[in-house]
């Protein structure tokens, strides 16, 4: 990489920009903002294979936000000259997915209409620093193998969305038309123990409407589609707090994050008591540990200080959606293992 013409010319258009000392001071308090709480460590320490992004790597949007592609590449120059991440991303592989912060906060549709060159900006900057070796047209999403146990399904929730203010109708989509197609073809007919449906928003019980509570039509069609299908666990992230949860046919989430940057609110509960789905919740920083070792899968949640604070081992049979009476015949004797 660092012999490589493109890379080295990214990295002195962001020295140049940085030698401009308001233009720095602007983006330094934003930066060790976003780095302070990542848990490096903690990570490199797990030896993993591969480190996916789910998104808000990084924030573009504040301290001011960046409009141009120039100040896009300082905010990815910055974030990844940081020692704590340079170390994490020197320790495996990398795959990634943008979310909202690279561009600006919650955009759907209409801020795509209604800022279309700093839209153009973000999105081209973020291909110079996460490029695909066969990118088509505007598609970022992506499936792979992952040997014979794992397949991994990377959503892209933000390019094709329709905006987040829309009815919820069956015209209302995050998808889109072919990603939603390609994501039901690929889980139904993978052969992999395990598929990971790796979505950047959280399938239900956040805060606010820009998670998929505010497309539930699309999204029961598509838990629907995966009844029946073996080894299916989507995990999430962006809320940011951690949370391991159960919807619909028994389908299970587990939501990461933050590395960094804040600490969210998850909203209050109702007067039964916490949501039926979420089966766990902490708000403390964190990053998601998965180990497949033949038919069980352990999920592991860290701490920033290293610690598990929860762990969960599940086979594919535990993972397989389930209608009502399929449900009602089916036991689990899965693993749990958490620090409330």
């Amino acid at each position: 990489m660092a012999d490589d013409p493109q890379h080295r010319k990214l990295l002195e258009e962001a020295e140049t920009a940085r030698e401009d000392q308001a233009l720095a001071d602007q983006y330094q308090g934003a930066l060790e903002t976003l780095v302070a709480k990542v848990p490096d460590d903690a990570v490199v320490a797990a030896e993993p294979d591969l480190f996916i992004s789910l998104g808000d790597f990084p924030y573009t949007d504040n301290g001011p936000p960046a409009q141009t592609a120039a100040e896009y590449r300082v905010r990815h120059a910055e974030l990844r000259g940081h020692p704590p991440v340079q170390r994490m991303l020197a320790a495996c592989g990398l795959y990634a997915i943008y979310d909202d912060h690279e561009f600006r906060n919650d955009w759907d549709a209409r801020f795509v209409a209604a800022e279309p060159a700093r839209y153009a900006a973000a999105m081209a900057v973020w291909d110079e620093f996460f490029p695909q070796r066969a990118q088509a047209r505007d598609i970022r999403y992506r499936s792979w193998r992952w040997g014979p146990h794992l397949e991994c399904f990377l959503l892209d929730c933000r390019r094709f969305r329709s905006a987040n203010a829309a009815p919820d109708d069956e015209r209302k989509t995050m998808l889109g038309a072919e990603q939603h197609a390609w994501l039901v073809d690929g889980v139904t007919r993978s052969t992999a123990t395990f598929k990971l449906v790796l979505t950047s928003v959280a399938l239900d019980y956040g805060d606010g409407t820009d998670h998929w509570v505010g497309f539930k039509t699309e999204r029961d069609a598509l838990l629907a589609a995966l009844v029946g299908v073996p080894g299916v666990l989507f995990v999430s992230a962006d809320q940011h707090w951690f949370a391991a949860q159960r919807h619909a046919f028994g389908i299970r989430e587990m939501q990461v994050g933050p590395l960094a940057r804040g600490l969210g609110s998850p909203p209050r509960a109702t007067s039964g008591g916490a949501a039926r789905g979420v089966l766990f919740r902490a708000v403390r920083y964190n990053a998601g540990i998965i180990d497949v070792d033949g038919d069980q899968l352990t999920f592991t949640a860290l701490g920033d200080d290293g610690e598990a604070f929860y762990t969960e081992t599940l086979s594919a049979d535990d993972l397989t959606p389930r209608d009502s009476a399929q449900a009602a015949s089916h036991g689990s004797a899965h693993k749990l293992t958490s620090v409330p």
